[in-house]
């Protein structure tokens, strides 16, 4: 039965000579995989199998920044996390400049961010500073997308404690955990 319903959709493609682009969209046609047209909203002609339809919104994005800790340039560890925002712009450069852009401003956002923190001291590091230079940094406009809008909602010097163990000190603290294999502990049946 769901063969036959695949079969009815893939005739109805054929049939169907148009498209709808909704206020808030964006698409951009790629006619036999050369000629790209973008479109606005409304009812836009196409041919079946001929052009393929990338369709984008143009509402706010909004993309978190997933915790992060830094050293600053006076030693003193930061950990940060936020949301980044952005609006799409133009579909042809955004197309042609990265696949994802959600994952791609993410890494950006991200790598411009410790940047800034690493390369300044911890005083020259208020959050709305911060802010600023990472939006001015990213140019964003280069990729097609536009409006940008960073807010970090954690954002604090913190004490960063690190604990170094060697295979054997772990052994001898957990003999019944070693490489992987569970077998049974003191005093456990097996």
């Amino acid at each position: 039965m769901a063969a036959f319903f695949n079969f009815l959709t893939k005739c109805w493609a054929i049939l169907v000579w148009w498209f709808v682009v909704a206020p808030w969209e964006r698409v951009l046609r790629v006619r036999l995989g050369r000629k790209e047209v973008e479109f606005g909203p409304g009812l836009h002609r196409r041919i079946p199998y001929v052009d393929v339809l990338y369709r984008q919104t143009t509402r706010l994005h909004f993309s978190s920044i997933d915790p992060q800790t830094v050293t600053t340039l006076d030693n003193q560890t930061v950990t940060f996390a936020g949301v980044f925002g952005y609006v799409i712009k133009d579909l042809h450069t955004l197309y042609h400049s990265m696949q994802s852009p959600e994952t791609t401003m993410q890494a950006l956002v991200h790598g411009a961010l410790a940047q800034y923190i690493s390369t300044h001291a911890w005083t020259e590091c208020d959050p709305d500073a911060v802010e600023q230079a990472v939006i001015n940094e990213l140019d964003i406009e280069r990729y097609g997308l536009g409006e940008p809008q960073l807010s970090l909602t954690t954002y604090a010097r913190v004490r960063t404690y690190r604990f170094i163990l060697d295979e054997h000190a772990i052994y001898s603290v957990a003999p019944h955990l070693h490489n992987g294999e569970r077998s049974a502990a003191p005093g456990e049946a097996a």
